[in-house]
């Protein structure tokens, strides 16, 4: 006899004894709605129409775990609904789905979060209650709080369904038809790495590094970021059809440009794959436009809905196109002056964060210095004659004398994410000393300067161009000739006193160890963009500068930094 046979043969069994049961006790239990001593395994063995799950809960072992102290829910289809559910299933399938229907601790119907928040069952998925079809997974109760010593159980008039996660249905869509479900189960987000917690040192080699017995994990980088899998939380995933696919791949790729069409290619992938993770279990019918999990607006009002999955947390949808638009996903890049990287700086010691109600984040940075100017006067005297005259002033900080560098091209360094587009560089630094602003004859221009370097280049450095205090490894100061006078850099000028957002221009710099700034660069636009192209890492200098005709030590200035406001240059969407 094979096991299906044994199976609905216990069935029958257990129904004519539940036939012959005392009809006295069981109204007794029906009235008191409570089984005194009796377990859940007894009580819904008692049950005539309970025999076919029961018979289930006895083949797979799970009655064992309904006759223990623990505290148990189970949701309990009727005869006719388990076995036009469950057909012909082997024994390992059984226990997937008996296991689908008992969930711990006691949740009875009049608890105030029974409808509320979710099941977690044996098996691992979450099950819960949609309020429209008044269901828990299809399945509605049709006898409630039947109270057990250990436990709750509620008849139902169906199955509860098994449902895939997010992950697992996108997982289980055929790749050749969705370029997002390819590009998920490649290679390129899939990898195996060595598991740290469960890996045992075994012993060191021959040049005293550590070997392991080692235990590899699998890891899905796309999983990392966004955990599809997790049963207790929701999500919901869009999958483009290929036509739609293909349209925003070609229209992101030149922002996501790399050194080679193989890294390009991923890099996009992943961009679009990820602009489809929503949080929380949405209905996208219902909505226009709709923030993703990175804040990026996807529009979905016109989108042709081809399928729906409800999933065990949270939706799946295939939809035939979204065309985002470029603004909303090449956004400007904001950089803090008070996030600079305080490893890399010329002089940290001199370098303050202050906190300032007006600035941006409540922050910004000083780096403390003096500054010599030479400016020429007019003055109206008080018999209303003109005079003109030139005057020199040093400029010191509020506190003392001793605050300030004593290096050429004293920088603060940022690094910040950028897409292969064209910036304006938009930047706030606001003098607000008095001492430097008070005497309207004598006001401090802040000079300053910005060297970058782009993704994937060498980084800025000192000390390699044309002394031991230049700047090198810029991509507008590095350059393969040496017939130019001059190099070129961004450079922001402002007067003390006055907060204002800028945009910086390309300047000349001389090349000497100061690299002082000579004059603007004509021919704008072109002059006020700085053109990055590769995706990835920029890193920024801020530096100083000084246009003493002395370049005196001691003179080089100061710096101010609210905020860098890096604003991309897109074309129409």
């Amino acid at each position: 006899m094979n096991i299906i046979n044994k199976y609905l043969c216990a069935c029958a069994f257990l129904a004519a004894i539940a036939s012959c049961k005392d009809d006295r006790w069981d109204e007794h239990a029906r009235a008191t709605g409570e089984l005194q001593g009796v377990s859940l395994k007894e009580a819904i063995q008692a049950e005539a129409e309970c025999s076919a799950f029961y018979a289930a809960l006895v083949s797979t072992g799970y009655d064992t775990l309904l006759a223990s102290a623990n505290s148990f829910t189970v949701f309990v289809p009727s005869n006719s609904a388990w076995q036009q559910a469950m057909g012909a299933k082997s024994i390992g399938e059984l226990r997937v789905e008996v296991a689908n229907h008992i969930a711990y601790d006691k949740r009875l119907t009049t608890a105030p979060d029974f409808y509320t928040s979710p099941l977690r069952m044996f098996n691992g998925k979450m099950v819960r209650y949609d309020s429209v079809s008044s269901t828990f997974n299809s399945a509605a109760i049709t006898s409630k709080d039947r109270v057990a010593a250990n436990g709750v159980f509620h008849l139902t008039d169906a199955a509860l369904e098994r449902r895939d996660n997010v992950w697992d249905y996108i997982y289980g869509l055929r790749s050749a038809l969705y370029p997002q479900v390819q590009f998920l189960k490649s290679a390129t987000v899939n990898r195996r790495e060595m598991d740290m917690g469960r890996s045992v040192q075994v012993g060191v080699n021959g040049v005293g590094q550590p070997v392991y017995d080692t235990v590899w994990a699998d890891v899905n980088d796309f999983l990392k970021a966004f955990p599809l899998n997790d049963e207790t939380k929701e999500w919901t995933y869009v999958v483009l059809q290929s036509d739609g696919f293909d349209r925003l791949f070609t229209k992101y790729r030149p922002y996501f440009a790399q050194a080679s069409t193989q890294r390009t290619d991923s890099l996009t992938y992943i961009n679009v794959c990820r602009d489809f993770v929503f949080e929380g279990r949405v209905n996208i019918a219902l909505h226009d436009t709709l923030a993703n999990a990175d804040g990026v607006k996807v529009p979905l009002g016109r989108a042709t809905i081809a399928q729906t999955y409800e999933a065990s947390n949270g939706r799946v949808y295939v939809i035939n196109e979204s065309n985002i638009l470029l603004r909303e996903k090449i956004k400007p890049v904001m950089i803090e002056g008070e996030a600079y990287n305080p490893l890399k700086a010329a002089d940290p010691s001199y370098i303050f964060t202050r906190y300032k109600l007006w600035a941006s984040g409540d922050r910004d940075v000083m780096l403390a210095g003096r500054a010599a100017q030479t400016d020429t006067m007019h003055v109206t005297g008080s018999l209303g004659q003109d005079s003109t005259y030139t005057v020199k002033k040093t400029f010191l900080t509020e506190s003392s004398d001793g605050n300030k560098p004593n290096v050429y091209n004293s920088y603060v360094e940022y690094k910040a994410p950028v897409y292969a587009v064209s910036y304006e560089i938009h930047y706030v630094a606001y003098d607000d000393i008095a001492s430097h602003f008070s005497d309207p004859l004598q006001t401090l221009r802040i000079e300053q300067k910005l060297f970058a370097s782009m993704p994937g280049r060498p980084a800025l450095q000192k000390g390699t161009k044309y002394s031991s205090d230049a700047v090198a490894n810029s991509y507008m100061t590095d350059r393969v000739d040496d017939i130019a006078r001059f190099d070129t850099c961004f450079v922001a000028i402002d007067t003390a006193g006055i907060h204002r957002e800028r945009k910086m221009r390309k300047w000349t710099v001389s090349r000497q160890r100061a690299q002082a700034i000579q004059a603007p660069v004509s021919g704008a636009p072109q002059a006020y963009i700085m053109s990055v192209p590769t995706a990835g890492e920029i890193t920024l200098w801020l530096c100083n500068t000084a246009r003493d005709k002395d370049y005196a030590s001691q003179l080089q200035g100061f710096l101010f930094l609210d905020y860098i406001k890096l604003v991309p240059i897109l074309e129409d969407n």
